[in-house]
């Protein structure tokens, strides 16, 4: 059997500075969500496209917050991007994709800051949006940085400060979604946090991913892991799927690109441009 090894992280700004350390630490991954990534430079995209086996698909916040991106797997099939309220733009990125014929619903949010209206608002919309998802047949993996717990487990104080009504919402979109919090379906006491404040006063489990309720046996792996250049912690999962075989996801250079005279052109203004800011 083969699996899906996905990871969700925080990154805290800015993606261009930070996209080849954050490849190197998960490069085993399928899928990377991102959060917290700013806004994606397309030369960063460029080279993350042609020297590795992932593409990338952003949704971008403004220069040093929030934006999230969505690294893939060119093994992944048909993969869509799909349209999003404009509202929830920043915030949130969804991506359709297929693997041996199953489509998977792949949602990434950076979730407004805790108990403030814009994050009543966007928890609203994406209750909404939620409902045109089709949760029957389709796989649907809801990651990224929730900034609220539902649970008291979830935080260090044991004291959950996430009002009630946003809490009503959330749990209304995890309903409708039919998923369950991974890391609780096979930890259900244990006390793990992935964010902790500079004082260490305070931590809570804030990134999560949740999965498809059905699926939730499939599950192969939970796994919190620190991240040296933020101060939330990654979230691995790995699931069970049926056999297929991942290409690398590290540093490889797609040579065909080189055939192509419009990517060439593209590759060479870059060069030009970078090398008159290295000189100034």
């Amino acid at each position: 059997m083969s699996t899906i090894h996905i990871i969700s992280q925080n990154i805290r700004k800015n993606i261009n500075t930070k996209y080849k350390d954050i490849i190197n630490s998960y490069q085993d991954a399928n899928i990377i969500c991102l959060q917290e990534t700013g806004v994606l430079k397309r030369s960063t995209q460029i080279d993350i496209e042609a020297t590795t086996n992932y593409k990338i698909y952003s949704s971008d916040g403004e220069n040093m917050a929030r934006g999230v991106c969505i690294l893939i797997s060119k093994d992944a099939k048909e993969i869509i991007k799909k349209q999003v309220p404009a509202t929830l733009k920043g915030n949130f990125i969804h991506l359709e994709f297929k693997i041996e014929s199953k489509k998977y619903q792949l949602l990434n949010i950076y979730s407004p800051k805790n108990n403030t209206r814009p994050q009543t608002e966007f928890y609203e919309q994406l209750d909404k949006y939620a409902e045109l998802i089709n949760v029957k047949t389709d796989v649907v993996i809801f990651g990224g940085d929730f900034n609220l717990i539902t649970s008291e487990r979830d935080s260090k104080t044991g004291k959950n400060k996430t009002g009630r009504r946003i809490i009503d919402i959330f749990n209304s979109i995890i309903s409708k979604l039919n998923i369950k919090d991974t890391y609780r379906y096979r930890n259900k006491n244990t006390r793990v946090y992935s964010w902790t404040n500079s004082d260490n006063s305070s931590a809570t489990r804030i990134n999560r991913i949740y999965l498809s309720k059905y699926i939730c046996n499939k599950i192969k792996e939970t796994l919190y892991i620190p991240f040296a250049r933020s101060d939330h912690k990654g979230y691995k999962l790995r699931i069970l799927i049926g056999y297929i075989k991942w290409g690398t996801g590290f540093w490889k250079l797609n040579e065909s690109l080189l055939q192509q005279k419009k990517y060439t052109e593209l590759i060479r203004n870059f060069w030009k441009s970078w090398g008159k800011e290295k000189l100034k």
